[in-house]
């Protein structure tokens, strides 16, 4: 394919995208070691340890790059969890048995031999994949409104515990160093409305104390009057995504932290 398009006197940059979601297993290859392999539709056993459709992802890598497409970037949403049958084997794809020194990235949903997790709240799709999208259309950093895979990694672990609260660390592997390939480039999409505030659970404090909602600088929002406890629960108005401090106004110091938006409940006291 790349050939045919050097012949044609095509010069751009080919790269192909490939989204997997759905199951997969750690099991060992005809040639290689273990790799996380993803479960196609076709998944069959052949024979007591060959199985059909059952597709090694760094082998699936290196075939797209030898020879089809000068770079290639492949997510893949599923669990990499030892399987039970050690016996498997998955058939290699690759027709191409070096390391190919082309751009790509290949990011799991989570690190080796562990599990990936759904979100906790509907609507239900892999936590993975709801960080994954939402750093695709509204993480951008510098003027350009770049993506390349070092940011979107980083974002993506650091922005998965607002889908999931199992633990689960994403694990993203790409070349060239530092920043990797190009993702995506152009604007983020416009901003949604402030998702709604959290209910803050503020059940050991006593009736009329004073709460101050501060930003992450830690420095009290701009026309944001103080909260005034009544009650157990407090809720507080629409935020924009990011880290928040409440203050006790009781001259003791105390606050606390909170992410948002996050499924993580959020308790002052």
């Amino acid at each position: 394919m790349r050939g045919k398009a050097l012949e044609d006197g095509d010069t751009e940059t080919r790269r192909v995208y490939v989204f997997l979601a759905g199951h997969g297993i750690r099991a060992k290859t005809v040639d290689r070691n273990e790799e996380t392999c993803f479960l196609a539709g076709d998944f069959r056993p052949l024979n007591s340890s060959l199985a059909a459709g059952l597709v090694p992802c760094d082998s699936f890598r290196r075939a797209l790059l030898s020879g089809r497409f000068d770079e290639a970037i492949l997510f893949t949403d599923c669990c990499r969890s030892q399987t039970a049958r050690s016996t498997l084997v998955a058939q290699q794809v690759s027709d191409y048995s070096g390391q190919p020194t082309e751009p790509c990235s290949i990011a799991f949903a989570a690190q080796d031999s562990m599990l990936a997790y759904e979100t906790t709240n509907p609507p239900v799709r892999g936590a993975f994949s709801s960080a994954l999208m939402r750093g695709l259309r509204t993480h951008r950093i510098g003027a350009v409104a770049a993506l390349h895979a070092a940011p979107l990694r980083q974002y993506v672990i650091d922005n998965i515990k607002d889908f999931t609260t199992s633990g689960q660390v994403p694990n993203m592997w790409f070349q060239p160093d530092p920043d990797g390939p190009l993702i995506v480039s152009g604007f983020p999409a416009a901003a949604a409305p402030p998702p709604i505030g959290p209910l803050i659970d503020v059940s050991a404090l006593v009736a009329g104390t004073q709460l101050i909602l501060n930003g992450g600088d830690n420095k009290p929002l701009p026309g944001m009057a103080p909260f005034v406890v009544a009650g157990p629960t407090l809720q507080m108005p629409p935020l924009a995504p990011g880290l928040y401090l409440i203050e006790i106004a009781d001259g003791t110091g105390r606050y606390s932290m909170f992410k948002h938006p996050s499924v993580e409940p959020v308790h002052v006291g």
